[in-house]
């Protein structure tokens, strides 16, 4: 869960950067709300995702791997947002793995997309090594990472295995079917230029039961942020985030067939509805 060290950026609509005005916070309970009650019908009737190429395009695009040669061992979220985020990760696997196994207390297996050298998940995801060079944790449960720098993954002391990999060039999960019991993705959707294709894969590794949490805040690089998210706001980027998981169903992300993942849901988990870093989370289930 890092991507830009350098250079980051607060993101600003392109009517807010004009008039030099801050960009408008999602007022409280406005997230929560926006995808309840109404029917995905309603909120896409259209059968194809409503995005053209260009959508998808970014004002540097070089190769991507060049960009993250060097490891940004730095937090993208100021501390009050990172503590909203470990709390978060902390409900979401109790609320998932009681669901999947009950009081039997076996931990999760996790793949974390567009992982570094933190996750930020609970203590008890940590590995630790044992004399005789046995992993406990790796017995236990698998944490995958999947990201861009081997050197920030091999670092990362929560990983029992990870793949360095380029979404933008591939975006196909190279795990099988029904591999994992939770998939999260942090700061990285606003980079993807094929997000609904991945958004499909992350459905594809979880278990029926599993979640996939697609979670983002209003920090970017902006010339490596594809043109969809620039220039927009936090509501915006939340409705296009539960596009792509709505449009992962189907065939070639028509939305329609048979239907691989729960309605979206969306909330606002910022430590402060005005002040520091805001942070948003839009998750679907594994039907």
């Amino acid at each position: 869960m890092a991507w830009i060290a350098q250079d980051e950026t607060r993101f600003r609509p392109r009517a807010a950067q004009a008039s030099g005005e801050q960009a408008r916070r999602p007022g409280k309970g406005e997230i929560d709300g926006l995808l309840e009650g109404k029917s995905e019908e309603a909120l896409w009737p259209e059968p194809l995702p409503p995005y053209v190429k260009s959508d998808f395009a970014r004002l540097d695009e070089t190769d991507d791997a060049l960009f993250y040669d060097t490891p940004k061992l730095v937090e993208h979220i100021d501390k009050a947002a990172v503590r909203s985020l470990s709390a978060y990760y902390r409900e979401t696997f109790q609320e998932v793995g009681d669901r999947l196994y009950g009081e039997s207390g076996r931990l999760l297996d996790i793949l974390d997309v567009g992982a570094s050298w933190v996750s930020h998940f609970p203590p008890s995801y940590t590995r630790a090594q044992e004399a005789d060079g046995q992993d406990p944790l790796g017995m236990r449960c698998r944490v995958a990472g999947l990201g861009m720098s081997a050197e920030e993954l091999a670092l990362n002391p929560q990983l029992t295995e990870f793949t360095v990999q380029d979404l933008n060039k591939n975006p196909r999960l190279p795990y099988a079917d029904g591999s994992f019991d939770l998939v999260v993705s942090a700061l990285t959707i606003d980079y993807l230029v094929r997000p609904i294709t991945l958004c499909r894969e992350m459905g594809r590794v979880l278990r029926p039961g599993g979640r996939v949490c697609v979670l983002f805040s209003n920090r970017l690089f902006f010339t490596k942020a594809v043109a969809n998210w620039a220039g927009k706001d936090d509501v915006d980027h939340v409705l296009d985030v539960a596009t792509y998981l709505h449009y992962a169903n189907g065939e070639s992300g028509s939305g329609v067939g048979e239907k691989m993942l729960s309605k979206p849901h969306a909330k606002d988990i910022s430590p402060s509805p005005t002040k520091g870093d805001p942070l948003y989370v839009v998750w679907a289930d594994r039907l």
